[in-house]
């Protein structure tokens, strides 16, 4: 593979692919990147490696050289980097330990608009597209063609139409976008609605019907706060306006670090739930991954109290911990000698 880049591909940088990663969503757009950017370096390796006499290598990349110069393939790669491209910011910040529920929701948005609009002009940019994959397939000698069509269709989808460029807009490219933004409405945007009210709390959103929004999260989150609507509009609204000329916090978080909790209990306690409201399970996914560096071989027969233990200080380093500390804390046990 390295005598393929080497020789197809000399200006890359590149030496070698990225696995596509099944849980970040980061690492998937720089392992399509990659692998477009290799894509002649691909081609040419699986060739040599085709011709070897090792039956099962030689077969097995004949396979793989198949099925990568198929144009679905190449127009799906394609059409995986563009979409790709666009999500990456949202990608990168659901990968965040510190992530704000509304400016996430935020960024959803954004990228649903964006895909929306190259959903309505769907004929123009998949033309764009598709003409890049066609000088892209005529460098690899590959023809573009329609796959087999039946008369009846049962179990696969047959468009009526006799351009390559018409079938794969209306069966790869709308569906795939169709698809990525019903995912993204189902996964943030639906509780736009939720996220609307939590905004009010924030000194920065200039919102028209705040006093509505706060008793809407006053009667949803009664028995947290314990008291009556009119109560939690009355404090919101004072603790907004001591804003009023100053520095205003820019998320949930810099607003409960500003906001005193013994004068106004409702809004933190309301900017608490909003401060810790789920966007991913990145952190925890985050947390697990660090077991595989702790329950090696060696330590196989760990405890659990112990593999805990080891897993809170990996997993929180930032917070540093003294000897005195340490001490002081197995001191605290009663034993036969008094250490403290």
């Amino acid at each position: 593979m390295l005598d393929s880049i080497k020789r197809v591909c000399p200006e890359s940088q590149i030496t070698k692919l990225k696995l596509l990663c099944p849980t970040r969503w980061v690492d998937r757009h720089d392992s399509i990147i990659t692998f477009m950017e290799l894509f002649d370096a691909v081609i040419d390796g699986l060739s040599i490696i085709s011709t070897w006499p090792d039956r099962e290598s030689s077969s097995g990349a004949y396979q793989l050289l198949c099925a990568i110069k198929q144009p679905e393939f190449i127009l799906a790669t394609h059409l995986l980097a563009k979409v790709f491209s666009i999500s990456l910011p949202l990608s990168k910040l659901l990968q965040m330990q510190n992530i704000d529920l509304i400016e996430a929701m935020s960024l959803a948005d954004n990228v649903s608009d964006v895909l929306k609009n190259i959903r309505n002009i769907a004929d123009e940019d998949f033309k764009k597209l598709f003409l890049k994959v066609k000088e892209k397939c005529m460098s690899l000698d590959i023809e573009i063609t329609l796959p087999r069509l039946t008369n009846i269709q049962k179990n696969r989808f047959n468009v009526k139409t006799t351009c390559p460029n018409e079938y794969y807009k209306i069966s790869l490219f709308i569906p795939f976008l169709d698809n990525f933004i019903s995912q993204l409405h189902d996964r943030f945007i639906a509780h736009k609605s939720l996220i609307t009210n939590f905004c009010c709390l924030l000194p920065n959103n200039n919102l028209p019907n705040r006093e509505e929004n706060i008793k809407s999260l006053a009667e949803k989150y009664s028995e947290d706060l314990q008291c009556s609507s009119d109560s939690v509009i009355g404090e919101v609204l004072t603790w907004t306006q001591k804003f009023v000329g100053t520095e205003k916090p820019k998320n949930a978080l810099e607003a409960l670090i500003a906001c005193n909790p013994l004068i106004f209990p409702s809004t933190y306690k309301l900017l608490q739930i909003i401060a810790t409201l789920p966007v991913t399970t990145a952190s925890s996914e985050r947390s697990f991954s660090t077991l595989k560096r702790l329950k090696t071989y060696l330590r196989n027969t760990i405890g659990e109290n112990r593999l805990n233990s080891l897993a809170l200080l990996n997993i929180h380093r930032e917070i540093i911990l003294t000897t005195d500390e340490v001490l002081n804390d197995f001191a605290k046990d009663s034993r036969k000698i008094r250490l403290l």
